[in-house]
């Protein structure tokens, strides 16, 4: 009889190994148990086996044990250890009649056996490792190193007069909103999903990977530009219908870009400009295709300076509020601010604001940042409210923000070192952060209610809205996105929204503000709507904090 004896990990004892016995051959005069627990733990005939192979595993060298009532006459069981990868992971097990004489001849022969086992043991563990580097955990899909290689034999094999190798980068929009409010479990679960209805979309010869993170690719071998945008055309519409996790849909947008391998046949650069030309396509707001061009990479380029500068913006106090008046609609008077974070390179000049706060997120500098915002405009507004006792402060906050355990007590600090009162401060939080998931806000939203401080869902209308939510949250305004007030003569659908909105609004008892006012036909039209507040440029621009407090001492000579 011979027995393979492996050491595997104890599901019911992390911290330990149980020697099981893996595999049998031959026929002992007494049955041998198809598993063990270690020497002692499992008694019959696999207990003599465990116990001989633990010892040979122990010494690292071959013992043999003479064994009572035992295998044949002579009852002797030899061990030798086998090793996976240079450590010893198992033991080889024999049993023989022979005698003594005998035992020298056995010896070696089981350990010639040994190295065999080694090897293939050896073998295994390599092709697991290969099978675990080139496939992802999560999805099943094909990692980086293996899309890269996979893309490196198609540009490798393709000739000038067949079809083009097109490579798809997919990134997907609004996830980290998942992560920080339904936990990563459900983050893990939204990929694998989205795995699935990315391979539903292509041909069984395309290649789907996941690169890391939120990023796809596909690769399509023997194709053309024409049916790439096609292809991406139905990826982003699959992936935008809701997924179901832990009892609730979330919505999702994909941002995709898209690179020909005219442009090169090296698989990491050809994956690098599909890369940038998504980054373009987020650029252009969410759910967006961008298709390659060489001028593309300058801007990457600046991206990637930008990140390593905005940390040292932070430290030498480069960053810059700006503030823009909210006004009562019915009397043009001024009641507060928003403030607005501005960065004014010295090299590259003012970062638009929209590039700014996706640096910080891709930067993971969004809590400090937005720390940043609140700390410093709370402490602007007070100062003002000294003669300027009727104005206010709306601060927007980001979905990490909310998530911080640390964000309440800073609030409450900020009010306490500031002596801002409670009630002056808004933060507005987005559409999406209170949808995603209400219930992971609930919590810090009914803290900061609890301070005393406002709450505004921003960009109200653009999202995904729930009624039944919106009805339980404590929120106290609703801002209208400028989208729809900009198009409220043109479209009688986003008129309808924004009559809607402030209809709503007010069944709800709840202040209604419209952004992007920029003329007079605009502000009339809010007003027989019956919208309360508003900002935009038909009352003032971003203003920096001289400006912004010039502007509502004008208010305040006017009205004495």
């Amino acid at each position: 009889m011979v027995a393979l004896v492996l050491n595997r990990p104890d599901p019911d004892r992390p911290d330990a190994d149980r020697l099981t016995i893996a595999s049998t051959f031959g026929s002992p005069t007494r049955e041998v148990e198809p598993d063990g627990y270690g020497p002692g733990g499992s008694g019959g005939v696999a207990e003599p086996v465990l116990t001989c192979a633990a010892e040979a595993m122990h010494v690292d060298g071959v013992v043999t044990h003479a064994v009572d009532g035992g295998y044949g006459p002579s009852g002797m069981m030899l061990a030798t250890p086998v090793h996976v990868s240079g450590a010893v992971g198992g033991s080889l097990v024999a049993s023989t009649d022979a005698g003594y004489g005998h035992i020298a001849e056995h010896r070696e022969l089981l350990a010639a056996f040994a190295q065999q086992v080694n090897l293939a043991l050896t073998d295994a563990q390599t092709v697991q490792a290969m099978r675990d580097a080139y496939h992802d955990s999560i999805t099943g899909l094909p990692t980086r190193a293996l899309f890269i290689e996979r893309l490196k034999q198609a540009l490798g094999s393709i000739a000038l007069s067949r079809d083009d190798v097109m490579v798809l980068y997919i990134d997907l929009d609004h996830f980290k909103d998942v992560n920080d409010s339904l936990g990563h479990s459900a983050g893990d679960e939204l990929l694998a999903e989205v795995g699935k209805r990315i391979r539903s979309c292509v041909e069984r010869r395309d290649t789907v990977a996941r690169l890391g993170g939120d990023e796809f690719a596909v690769m399509l071998d023997e194709s053309d530009r024409a049916a790439a945008v096609e292809l991406a055309e139905h990826v982003i519409p699959a992936l935008r219908r809701p997924f179901r996790l832990a009892g609730r849909d979330v919505f999702i947008d994909a941002s995709v870009g898209l690179a020909s391998g005219a442009t090169t046949r090296d698989p990491v650069e050809l994956l690098r400009d599909a890369d940038v030309a998504m980054y373009h396509a987020k650029k252009s707001g969410p759910g967006k295709l961008a298709v390659f061009e060489p001028y593309m990479h300058s801007a990457v380029l600046r991206r990637l300076e930008l990140h390593t500068d905005l940390k040292y913006a932070l430290a030498l106090s480069e960053l810059a509020l700006q503030f823009q008046p909210l006004v009562r609609l019915d009397s043009a008077e001024p009641v507060g601010v928003e403030a607005l974070l501005r960065w004014p390179h010295p090299r590259h000049g003012a970062v638009s604001p929209v590039d700014l706060v996706r640096i910080a997120e891709e930067t993971g500098l969004i809590v400090e940042v937005g720390r940043f915002v609140l700390r410093q405009s709370a402490q602007q507004v007070a100062h003002w409210r000294s003669d300027l006792s009727g104005i206010n402060l709306n601060v927007n906050v980001s979905a990490r923000e909310i998530a911080d355990p640390e964000f309440v007590p800073q609030v409450a600090e900020v009010l306490n070192v500031t002596g801002l009162p409670a009630e002056t401060m808004t933060l507005e939080l987005t559409e999406t952060i209170f949808m995603t998931d209400p219930d992971s806000v609930w919590q810090p939203v009914n803290q900061l209610k609890d301070l005393g401080v406002r709450l505004s869902v921003d960009d109200f209308g653009t999202g995904y809205s729930s009624l039944a939510y919106l009805c339980r949250l404590p929120v106290d305004q609703l801002k209208i996105d400028r989208s729809f007030v900009s198009s409220m003569r043109t479209s009688t659908a986003n008129l309808a929204v924004v009559r809607t909105i402030i209809e709503l609004a007010n069944t709800l008892g709840l202040q209604t503000v419209a952004e992007g006012i920029e003329n007079s036909a605009q502000l009339d039209d809010l007003r027989g709507l019956g919208c309360e507040l508003g900002q935009g440029y038909h009352f003032a621009r971003p203003l920096d904090p001289d400006a912004a407090r010039a502007f509502l001492a004008r208010y305040v000579a006017r009205a004495a």
